[in-house]
């Protein structure tokens, strides 16, 4: 298409930002970065060499790129990502496209954080999140506030460093964003499930099974109550047993037995 055009000119054969969208997602599905990079260089070579203003990249560009490094097991992804997004930002601040960045593609950056392993990777991930609760108050923009999902994932990035501190607050940031309000940031399993896994793989072994199997109440509670929709699952309660399995406190494989009792 891009070689018919520049031979004829005929603006009917040319590619716009639906035909570049279109290509960027099949790369997308796969996670295969380097080819949808090559097709970002050429939408924006059309788009800045060959003035091709249809073809200029949308929020959906950005946001299927963002998603392809989130797929990837690239080292470098949850950089490359930030990039992508601090870019889509810039424009919009600069008026040079009509979307800026949604819950969708913020979520997805969080997602290459908490897939990282660079030690900076869990406050990356909540600065990002912290970024959107802010720009929720500021424009009281509903395509922007964190759900469960954006929350969780925050939350994974901290639990799977056994850091119990990290995942606790932001386990009180959801449940304060939803108290005022934001009802896409209900609470469920899967959220209880990761603090209990944090807990799991913390160093604190006397204190892990105890927080743990709090927890685990809790969510019972909340379900007989009918304010979780789910009560505590397989994970959940193998999360619990596995506290109480590295624990050294003379009551843990009473307890353990007890909780398998219990399923």
């Amino acid at each position: 298409m891009l070689a018919k055009f520049e031979e004829t000119g005929d603006e009917a054969v040319r590619p716009n930002v639906i035909t570049f969208n279109s290509i960027l997602s099949t790369y997308s599905r796969r996670g295969d970065v380097d080819g949808a990079i090559e097709v970002w260089k050429m939408m924006k070579d059309d788009t800045l060499r060959l003035g091709n203003k249809d073809a200029t990249p949308n929020l959906l560009s950005y946001s299927i790129l963002i998603d392809t490094w989130s797929k990837s097991e690239r080292p470098d992804a949850a950089i490359n990502a930030e990039s992508l997004l601090k870019e889509l930002v810039d424009l919009h601040d600069e008026g040079k496209i009509d979307k800026g960045p949604d819950t969708i593609a913020y979520s997805s950056v969080i997602n290459c954080w908490s897939k990282s392993d660079s030690p900076e990777a869990p406050q990356r991930a909540l600065d990002i999140l912290k970024t959107m609760t802010l720009k929720y108050e500021e424009g009281r923009n509903d395509n922007i506030r964190p759900n469960t999902i954006t929350y969780a994932t925050v939350m994974s990035a901290y639990a799977r460093r056994g850091d119990v501190r990290g995942a606790k607050e932001v386990f009180r940031m959801m449940k304060k964003d939803f108290s005022s309000g934001n009802e896409n940031a209900k609470l469920n399993v899967p959220v209880y499930s990761i603090l209990i896994n944090a807990w799991a793989k913390s160093e604190n072994h006397k204190s892990a099974p105890i927080e743990a199997e709090l927890l685990l109440q809790e969510m019972a509670d909340l379900h007989s109550k009918g304010n979780l929709t789910n009560g505590p699952n397989t994970i959940a309660y193998n999360s619990v047993i596995n506290c109480w399995c590295k624990s050294d406190r003379k009551e843990a494989p009473q307890r353990s037995l007890d909780i398998l009792r219990s399923m």
